[in-house]
């Protein structure tokens, strides 16, 4: 029985006694406005516990399913409904689907427990007049629970109610359940008594209901938002951590072979040396013997000419394995820099006497432009590990350039191009040689350089190697090496730039 409808007109005898002692209209008028008061307060009272029943429940769970089916219990129980059901509208699919339905009455309740709520459809969402009817007026009646209820649940209920010989459940009132501008859901709350008549301070208790339900869905749903984006945001992290640990394995494995080869390389490398320098110490050995020969006058001058050929060409081999052997040394940290300050100037008239003879033969003008005070072209760097890096590049601006062409080389304290309170050392060394072109500039300091026509046609037949033990000396020193050039034929520009202690 409806709380709406449970309260009956006093008859105790006080009452009669006190209707006999007043006008019997009067009387009649009092106890209707009496009972009609009490009635609405009594109402009031309830609402007001099931509101905060509502609130507490909204409060302990976020989880549509759990808090739909408490809420619906308790308006039934507090107020009386026979039936209460929720549905909801999913997003972003604007399906209805239940949420639950709740029921006071032991035997309804049992016949609720044979609905799969799941794989039911909701009636409503398929009707377009209930729908276009409950977004414009609060509280739409219907008379007809199968527009609302599965019908499997509305025959059974009308099965057991023909059976006690009670008034079947056919009378609903349907709310809509919105947060602003957005629906939510519906709210359909039915009994067996004519609800058309339902007061207004029913309606009123109704109404607030309706408001607090609408918030907690509306919460429940952005709950569940959230914990879908969690979800798909922790799977994306767990397959990009998935994707960056296969990465590492697949780079470890690749360091580690990378590591084998150049642990291969450097034992070969050293072998190489090894084995290349003993025989070139023998022929070396012959050449010196030879040329005593020479000085005693026992060798022709064909001969003569064919021991100074083989001379040079064991030099140039001893001078390859050194750089080979730089070269590895470099690369395995094996090398150690012993720096002292060290007048750069110095480093470089030593390099030129060295190849004073190759001057000498293509009549080369060599112009040095550095600071005259000796401070100013000090460096704190590993004389002997410096002057083989200029001497590579010295060389091969005198070796490759045209005769009676130049060299010059110039230094001075320049700021440093990112730190712009530090200063380093630029030695530019240019020639008016065969030049560099733009396809090979980028492959200048690697090994086994190719060089271009103009180097084809003067037979330059080295590959580079000189240049990478340069770049890895000035790099160890904590400095840096480019070359410029405008292509064949026009001469190179090396650029040196080293850090000032």
């Amino acid at each position: 029985m409806s709380l709406f409808s449970s309260f009956k007109k006093d008859n105790s005898p006080r009452a009669a006694s006190e209707q006999s002692q007043a006008d019997p209209g009067t009387a009649k008028r009092l106890m209707e406005e009496l009972y009609k008061r009490n009635a609405e307060l009594a109402v009031r009272n309830k609402t007001l516990t099931l509101l905060r029943k509502l609130d507490e429940i909204s409060l302990k769970t976020l989880e549509a399913e759990e808090m739909g089916g408490e809420m619906c219990s308790a308006i039934s129980e507090e107020l009386g409904y026979d039936l209460v059901a929720l549905s909801i509208v999913g997003r972003p699919t604007n399906d209805f689907r239940w949420l639950s339905i709740a029921s006071s009455t032991p035997w309804i309740a049992d016949a609720i427990k044979t609905i799969n709520l799941s794989e039911t459809e909701v009636p409503v969402s398929n009707n377009k007049e209930i729908l276009e009817k409950i977004s414009s007026e609060v509280g739409y009646l219907v008379n007809n629970p199968k527009e609302l209820y599965p019908g499997k649940l509305v025959d059974a209920i009308t099965e057991v109610a023909g059976f006690y010989k009670i008034e079947p459940t056919k009378n609903s009132l349907v709310h809509q359940l919105n947060f602003g501008s957005q629906s939510l859901g519906v709210l359909i709350l039915s009994s067996n008594r004519d609800l058309k008549d339902a007061s207004n301070y029913e309606r009123e208790s109704i109404t607030g209901i309706v408001g607090l339900i609408s918030l907690a869905i509306y919460k429940a749903q952005i709950y569940k938002e959230l914990q879908d984006l969690t979800h798909n945001l922790q799977q994306k992290v767990d397959e990009q951590t998935k994707e960056v640990k296969q990465a590492y394995e697949v780079e470890k494995k690749a360091r580690i072979e990378l590591e084998d080869l150049n642990k291969a390389k450097d034992q070969f490398v050293l072998a190489t040396q090894h084995h290349l320098r003993t025989p070139l110490t023998i022929v070396r050995g012959y050449m010196e013997s030879l040329y005593k020969d020479v000085s005693d006058g026992n060798v022709d001058n064909m001969t003569l000419e064919s021991i100074k050929k083989a001379s040079l060409a064991a030099d140039r081999l001893n001078h390859l394995v050194n750089e080979l052997l730089s070269i590895s040394q470099m690369e395995t940290g094996a090398a150690v820099l012993r720096k002292t300050p060290t007048d750069i100037n110095a480093v470089i008239q030593s390099v030129l006497g060295e190849i004073k003879e190759e001057i000498e033969k293509n009549k080369v003008q060599i112009n040095i432009n550095l600071p005259k005070d000796v401070k100013g072209r000090t460096l704190n760097v590993d004389a002997d590990k410096m002057k083989e890096a200029l001497w590579n590049i010295l060389d091969n601006a005198v070796k490759y350039n045209k005769a009676n062409g130049s060299v010059s080389v110039t230094g001075e304290e320049v700021s440093h191009p990112i730190e712009r309170d530090k200063k380093v050392f630029r030695l530019i060394i240019d020639d008016t040689g065969m030049g560099i072109t733009k396809e090979e500039l980028p492959k200048l300091f690697f090994m086994y350089f190719e060089r271009g026509k103009i180097a084809e046609e003067i037979n330059a037949t080295g590959r580079g190697i000189g240049l990478v033990v340069t770049k890895n000396i000035i790099n160890a020193h904590g400095g840096r090496i480019w070359a410029e050039s405008e292509g064949d034929g026009k001469g190179s520009r090396f650029v040196i730039e080293l850090p000032i202690s």
